[in-house]
């Protein structure tokens, strides 16, 4: 795992295009910083995909831009939510909800 030691700080990275370099998250986190304030926080995870069909993991996949898809991000977006919305799933794959530019 790469990461940066900072303090973290509330930035909305708002999900998009996944990138292909952790230098790549950083330029970017770098840029919101510059403009939001805080310190730059990025986080490579890695894990053994096998972990999804052994039972260590829980998984939700997304084939799409589905109503379902939309639900599930407008609810774990939604800041109004009290408590926060909470899903069982370790990792959620599903498409960008930006386009990439």
């Amino acid at each position: 795992m790469t990461s940066i030691n900072a303090t973290p700080t509330r930035i909305s990275a708002k999900p998009s295009a996944p990138l292909p370099t952790i230098s790549q998250a950083l330029d970017i986190t770098i840029a919101r910083v510059d403009i939001f304030g805080g310190e730059p926080v990025v986080n490579d995870y890695r894990f053994d995909e096998k972990m999804f069909t052994d039972g260590t993991m829980s998984f939700k996949s997304f084939d799409g831009y589905t109503e379902e898809w939309a639900d599930f991000v407008y609810l774990n977006r939604d800041e109004s939510v009290v408590p926060p919305y909470e899903h069982p799933y370790d990792v959620v794959f599903g498409p960008s909800s930006q386009p990439a530019e």
